[in-house]
Order: structure tokens, then sequence, then C-alpha cells
């Protein structure tokens, strides 16, 4: 009984020293993703993720890694892809909805040459980061808010729409849809990448599974859809030209292995615990891959 009460004591003491306990607790609660409002710089994760980035970035995304062999590069690509379906030009009106650092609205500015950019951010540091970094272009107006924020433009306001991998956090997509519509003019485009689900859900059990996940992962259970009923979301809005391109080989497969890369060359430095919810996203990752779960949309509506 004793030896038992020691080694039960010892795996307490790991669990709770190594954070596992305290992770476990946030995820159950919902909070493993959601960001900090009042914090006052880079989250620890985006430093991890662009430590060794010379200049400094704070890239926050998964990256397209088809010609890319760095973090920083497979960043750019996948923001420049994007605005590329888009057909980005120097007369546009964008909005770019809930961005996720200032790095992408420095390209929408200065590699694009956008007329006007109005980016959403509910993140206060997100908002006065790019406030700063974007102090060059007159033509870039940071704001207070996130998808919801369309409601408050005018009707035909808007050229283009962009959303670089967010969407899956979004409450009400068929909402935004509809307001993504509203805003754009007779010839804008919405663009955004997102995730779906390869199947529907089979079975309680296995839709409870799900629901679990999207929770630890801070997703609407609304958003677990599969291919096929997202190109009816955008139909039922009137949404005519829209094109979807599968690039999850180009995102998770190159993600995952320069993750590992990276990991396995810092973590003497930076210690272990840092990387839990990098680690913990690579896993996931990892699995929907193996098991064809998940895919990895570059979505394109007019």
């Amino acid at each position: 009984m004793f030896l038992l009460g020691l080694l039960l004591g010892i795996a307490l003491t790991w669990l709770l020293m190594s954070g596992v306990v305290k992770h476990a607790i946030n995820a159950l609660s919902g909070r493993l993703w959601r960001p900090n409002l009042n914090a006052k710089s880079i989250s620890h994760e985006q430093w991890l993720l662009n430590i060794s980035e010379q200049p400094h970035s704070s890239w926050n995304h998964l990256g397209y890694w088809k010609e890319a062999n760095s973090y920083e590069r497979a960043c750019v690509e996948l923001a420049g892809l994007l605005a590329d379906r888009a057909c980005l030009c120097a007369n546009d009106r964008v909005v770019d909805v809930s961005f996720g650092c200032s790095d992408q609205l420095l390209i929408w500015a200065d590699y694009y040459q956008v007329e006007s950019l109005q980016a959403f951010s509910k993140v206060y540091w997100q908002q006065e980061q790019a406030r700063r970094r974007c102090q060059p272009f007159s033509q870039v107006k940071i704001h207070k808010g996130d998808h919801k924020a369309l409601s408050q433009l005018s009707d035909g306001s808007v050229d283009k729409v962009l959303a670089l991998d967010n969407a899956y956090y979004f409450s009400d997509k068929a909402g935004f849809f509809k307001q993504c519509k509203r805003v754009l003019s007779d010839t804008g485009t919405l663009a955004l990448t997102d995730m779906v689900l390869v199947r529907e859900h089979s079975g309680p059990c296995n839709k409870l599974f799900w629901q679990f996940l999207a929770r630890m992962a801070g997703i609407p259970k609304e958003n677990l859809i599969t291919r096929d009923q997202y190109q009816t979301l955008l139909d039922a809005e009137g949404f005519k030209q829209i094109n979807i391109s599968d690039i999850t080989d180009d995102v998770f497969s190159g993600f995952l292995y320069w993750q590992q890369q990276h990991y396995s060359n810092l973590r003497t430095f930076t210690g272990r615990q840092r990387w839990f919810k990098i680690r913990l996203t690579a896993t996931f990752i990892r699995w929907f891959l193996v098991r064809d779960l998940v895919r990895y949309l570059l979505i394109t509506a007019r």
C-alpha cells in the first residue's frame, strides 16, 4: 500500500509540474486555444513558431509547404496563394476579418498595393501591433471586431473579403456568408481557407467525440461540416462562381515535418512545456491526416 501511494504521489507530482493537468482543465473548459484579450505581446506559441526567423515575424498559421522550406516562407506562400486566388489588385477595397497577425496585412498593403484595407481583430495587442507595423501605409485601417463586424459596412462597399486560416473559428458561418454577399460589390470576391470533415458523423458516439474535439479547439460544433455542406451554404447565400481547392497535403504534411524538426532543434533551449499547444495541434493534424478525417480547403466565391 505504501509503495502504491508513493507511485501515485510521484505520478500526480509529475502531472502537476509538467502542466498536463492545467492544460487538460483548460481543454475541458474550452479555453485551450482561446486568445487572451488582455495580452500585451505576442503569444509564446507565436514566439516559438517564429523564433528562427530574421527579421522576426509573428505568423501564426499552418503555412503552404509546396515549395517552402522555412516557416515564414510557408506562411507567406499561403497568404500569397489566397491573394492570388482572390485576384487581389491595386484597385481593391479589401476587408480582412479576424486577422491573426500583422504580417499578412503588410502583404496586402505593400506587395499587392490595395486601394484600401480594413482589418478587424478582437485581440488588443494584435490591433496595436498592426497599427505600429502598418503605420507607413495610410490605406490601412485597424478596427476592433471579428467576422461579425461586417454588419457595420455598407452594401456593395467592398471588393474583396479575406479570411486567412481562421474561418473554422467563426460562429454562425451562414450569417458570415450572408454578410459577405451583402457588402461585396457585384464583381466582389470572398476568399478564405477553412477545414471540413471528409464524411458526416456516423452514430451518436462519433458525434459526441467530434463535439468534444471541437470544444477543445474552440471551434463551434456547427462548423463540423463536409465539403458538400459547405458548398450548400455558399449556394444558399447567392454565390454563383464557387471554386474549392483541396490543399491538404501541401499544408498539413509540410507543417508536420517542419514542426518536428523545429521542436527537436529548440526543445533543449526552450523547455518542453512551452510546446504543449503546438505539439498537441500537430498530434491532432497527424491523426486527422492518417485517417483521412479532415481536409484543408482554399475557397473563393463570387
